[in-house]
């Protein structure tokens, strides 16, 4: 539904705790995910359809950014919002930095002690252990993305995005909705790819042009652009129920294993860069089940208030540095997995251990980000909250 014209501000609105519960979930699941040989990882949701974590990272970051910096430039001015979005877009670039010294020379140092290049080749570090300095030149440049660091990268560009996209929104805020979308079917059609790999030729592994659809999807409703569908539609969660339940034979490793015509009919309609383009059936399926969440959690539920789920909120409301520190726990179980063998016996420990500190994590960047312990207190009609906070998450 199109909300009122863009001249006028969002309302403030207190913070949302399905979308920090949502997110706090994600990345424990993105540090299943990531961790390299882990058995947990067959029966992660991803396993049981064509979405992934990926979809409500990008969502729900595209929401807190419309709070944070579509609300400033509405407020504030084109200028004052110019600014505000340049200024996070360099915190971030300077996080992308961060995390190739930081990881990309833990995991090349890891090489050297054992004089192997497992981490280099798992990682795709290649380029940078054969010449550091051009490939540090060429990471700076975006023009050599290695794997499981791909995310920032596409985040400072969809960042970018968000100045012209206002700029746009003058004239009319569907105008920026047609444009992306446009945007998307083309690349749906004759994808536009980024260089990531100079030794291997391959792409951004998300990629940016394809990938900002969902984006200012969700920016449009932290926005104010769109307003949220109306909850519990019959038809519209009968439809996206069946999406879901069909998408299972299609995606599960067990039942293709079991059926190959499921793994054949998953071949014929899921093309192999079906990631890199968000292809359809990847944005269908996370739009039926944002919906199917959305219907069925009541933002004034009694339960969202518990303190045993204090920890999933904090990781939630610290998004980004819990995704980096997830991605060193993720580097560090493998080498656990590598060590002591790939079996039930070792994949326990390692994931609960990397679950435990990435809560601790949370907690920790809670208390530098200066956050007091406080008692969530559900309340209806929640989109997020604005100001500092919002931006800290966008």
């Amino acid at each position: 539904m199109l909300a009122a014209p863009s001249t006028t501000h969002p309302a403030k609105a207190g913070r949302d705790m399905r979308l920090d519960l949502a997110r706090g979930i994600m990345l424990l699941i993105i540090f299943v995910a990531h961790v390299p040989n882990n058995l947990w990882a067959d029966y992660i949701p991803a396993r049981f359809g064509f979405s992934s974590g990926a979809e409500i990272f990008v969502f729900v970051s595209g929401i807190a950014s419309g709070l944070a910096f579509g609300g400033t430039f509405l407020k504030k001015g084109f200028q004052a919002g110019a600014r505000r979005t340049l200024k996070r877009m360099l915190q971030l670039y300077g996080a992308h930095i961060a995390t190739l010294v930081v990881l990309g020379g833990g995991a090349l140092l890891i090489d050297r002690v054992t004089g192997s290049n497992a981490m280099a080749m798992r990682y795709d570090l290649e380029w940078l252990r054969a010449m550091p300095l051009e490939g540090f030149v060429d990471y700076a440049r975006l023009r050599y993305v290695p794997s499981f660091f791909d995310i920032l990268p596409m985040y400072v560009i969809l960042l970018a995005l968000i100045i012209p996209a206002m700029a746009l929104a003058r004239l009319s805020p569907m105008l920026v909705l047609g444009l992306s979308a446009m945007v998307w079917l083309m690349m749906q059609v004759a994808p536009v790819h980024f260089h990531g790999n100079p030794i291997t030729g391959g792409n951004w592994y998300f990629n940016p042009l394809a990938w900002q659809f969902l984006f200012f999807l969700g920016f449009s409703f932290g926005v104010g652009w769109l307003k949220p569908p109306p909850r519990k539609i019959t038809w519209l969660v009968a439809a996206s129920v069946a999406y879901l339940a069909a998408s299972v034979p299609l995606t599960f490793w067990g039942i293709q294993n079991a059926f190959p015509e499921a793994a054949a009919l998953n071949k014929l309609i899921y093309p192999a860069d079906a990631i890199t383009v968000l292809h359809g059936t990847r944005l269908i399926h996370f739009l039926a089940l944002a919906y199917v969440a959305y219907s069925l959690v009541d933002p004034a539920a009694a339960w969202l208030a518990s303190p045993k789920l204090a920890p999933l909120y904090r990781v939630g409301r610290n998004s980004f540095g819990c995704f980096i520190a997830g991605l060193g726990l993720s580097m560090a179980g493998g080498v656990a997995i590598d060590f002591f063998g790939m079996s039930w016996l070792v994949a326990h420990p390692v994931n609960i251990t990397g679950i435990a500190l990435l809560l601790l994590a949370g907690w920790g960047l809670d208390r530098f980000n200066g956050r007091k312990p406080r008692r969530h207190v559900p309340a209806p009609s929640r989109i997020a909250e604005h100001g500092r906070e919002a931006a800290q998450i966008a």
